[in-house]
C-alpha cells in the first residue's frame, strides 16, 4: 500500500463575529513590535490547526506585517491599519483568518527556499499571497471593501503565512445564529455570515500555488498546444488522409451519425456512441502528422501532473486532483478535434448531396421550362381546337343555307 504523501502547501481559512475575543486581541497587537507579537500570537489566532495536523504555536520568528500594498510597515502605517481593523470591528464586519502552510521539501524543489542555508524568498511568498487575496475577494465580491494584512512565520519545522480579512464596510448578510455563553447556555443573536464556499478557497490555494511556482508559461503553452499547434492546419484535410483506417472510420461516421446535424457536437449526449471512434481518429492524425507536437504536449501535461501530485499529496481528500487535471485536458484536446472532424463531416455531406440532387433530380429551371412547354402547348391546342370549331360551324352553316334554297325551289314548283 503506497504510503501517504502529504500536501505541498495546505490552506486553512476560517472566521469569528466581529465581538470575539480574538478579533479584539488581534486589532490590539497591529500596532505592536514582533517580539511582543510572536509573544502573544495564541491570543490573536482562531485556527487550531495549519493543515498538516500540527497545533498552531508562537512562531519563532516573524517577517513583519504586509498588505497589499506594502512589503514592511512604518509605525504610522501600522496605526492606519489598526485604525481599519477597528472600524470593521464596530461595524460587525466579520474577520476571516487564513493560514497558508508548506512543506519545506516542496518549497526547496520549487526554488523558494534553502534548506542548508535556511534562506527563503520572502518577496515570492509575498506576490503569491497578494495574488491569491485578489482572486479570493473578487470571488468573495469584496474587491471594493476588504481591506487584509499578512506576515510570514517560521518555526523549526514549519515555514507558513497568517493572514487576517475584514470590511471596514461590511457588505456581508445578517444571519441569526445559536451562540454557546460563558457558562454553558445558549441564545440566539444576529451575525453577519462569513462561510466561505469550497469551491472559493480551491480557487484560492491554486492562486498562491501558481504565482509561488510560476506556471503561467507551461499552462499557455500547453493551451496553445490544444487549442493551435495539435489541431490540423484546415479542416477539410480530414476526408484525405492517407490512413486507411482513418479513411474506414470516417466514411462509417459519415453512414452512422444522425440525420440531425445540431446534435453534432462532442460533448453532446447524442455523440456519446461515436466518441470512441472520434477519439481513435484523433489519436491516428496525432501519430502520423503531429508526433513532435504530441510529444512536447505529453511532456508538459507530465511535469504539470506531477507538481500537481506534489501540490495536493496523495492519500489526501484533494488527491484526485492531480488526475482530474490530465483527464479534463486531455478531453479538451479530444473534444476540440472531435469536433472539427465533425464539422468537416457535414461539409462533406452536404457537397455529396448536393452532387446527387444534380445527377437525379430535375433543376429548378428545366422544371419551369417543362411547365413553359405543356403550358404553350394548350394554348397551341385551344387555337387549333377554336380553327376546327369555327370551320364546321361554317360547313354547318353553308348546308343549312343550301337545305333551305332547296325548300323553296320545291314551294314553287307545287
Amino acid at each position: 500500500m503506497p504510503s501517504r504523501v502529504s500536501p505541498g502547501i495546505v490552506n486553512v481559512t476560517d472566521f469569528v463575529a466581529a465581538h470575539a475575543k480574538k478579533f479584539g486581541s488581534y486589532i490590539n497587537y497591529i500596532d505592536r513590535d514582533e517580539a511582543i507579537r510572536i509573544d502573544h500570537f495564541d491570543q490573536q489566532n482562531i485556527l487550531s490547526v495549519d493543515g498538516y495536523n500540527h497545533y498552531m504555536e508562537n512562531p519563532k520568528k516573524s517577517s513583519g506585517i504586509f498588505t497589499d500594498q506594502y512589503d514592511h510597515l512604518t509605525p504610522t502605517q501600522r496605526v492606519q491599519l489598526k485604525k481599519q481593523f477597528t472600524v470593521a470591528q464596530k461595524h460587525q464586519s466579520v474577520m476571516w483568518q487564513s493560514v497558508f502552510s508548506f512543506r519545506n521539501d516542496f518549497l526547496a524543489e520549487n526554488n523558494v527556499y534553502n534548506p542548508k542555508t535556511k534562506q527563503l524568498d520572502e518577496a515570492k511568498l509575498r506576490d503569491a499571497t497578494r495574488v491569491a487575496m485578489n482572486d479570493f475577494t473578487d470571488k468573495m465580491g469584496m474587491t471594493h471593501s476588504a481591506i487584509w494584512s499578512a506576515a510570514i512565520h517560521r518555526n523549526t519545522d514549519n515555514i507558513h503565512i497568517h493572514v487576517a480579512i475584514v470590511e471596514p464596510q461590511p457588505t456581508r448578510e445578517w444571519k441569526r445564529v445559536t451562540v454557546e455563553g460563558k457558562h454553558g447556555e445558549t441564545y440566539q443573536e444576529w451575525q453577519r455570515k462569513g462561510y466561505v464556499p469550497k469551491k472559493i478557497l480551491n480557487h484560492f490555494k491554486a492562486a498562491f500555488a501558481n504565482e509561488m511556482v510560476d506556471r503561467d508559461r507551461s499552462l499557455a503553452r500547453i493551451s496553445d498546444l490544444i487549442r493551435q499547434r495539435l489541431q490540423p492546419d484546415q479542416r477539410s484535410v480530414w476526408r484525405h488522409q492517407s490512413s486507411l483506417d482513418f479513411a474506414v472510420r470516417y466514411q462509417e461516421l459519415v453512414k452512422s451519425l444522425p440525420r440531425d446535424r445540431r446534435l453534432w457536437k462532442y460533448n453532446n449526449n447524442a455523440m456519446q456512441p461515436y466518441r470512441g471512434q472520434l477519439d481513435a481518429m484523433s489519436r491516428n492524425y496525432l501519430t502520423r502528422c503531429k508526433p513532435e507536437e504530441l510529444g512536447e504536449f505529453k511532456q508538459l501535461l507530465a511535469q504539470e501532473t506531477r507538481f500537481r501530485e506534489a501540490l495536493y499529496g496523495s492519500g489526501t481528500k484533494e488527491a484526485n486532483r492531480a488526475q482530474n487535471y490530465t483527464d479534463n485536458k486531455l478531453h479538451e484536446l479530444y473534444a476540440r478535434m472531435g469536433n472539427s472532424i465533425l464539422k468537416d463531416i457535414s461539409a462533406y455531406r452536404t457537397e455529396q448531396e448536393a452532387v446527387s440532387q444534380t445527377h437525379h433530380q430535375p433543376s429548378v429551371a428545366n422544371h419551369l421550362n417543362g411547365l413553359q412547354k405543356i403550358f404553350n402547348a394548350d394554348i397551341k391546342a385551344q387555337r387549333l381546337a377554336k380553327r376546327e370549331y369555327q370551320r364546321r360551324q361554317a360547313d354547318q352553316d353553308r348546308e343549312s343555307e343550301k337545305d333551305k334554297k332547296k325548300q323553296e325551289q320545291q314551294t314553287r314548283f307545287y
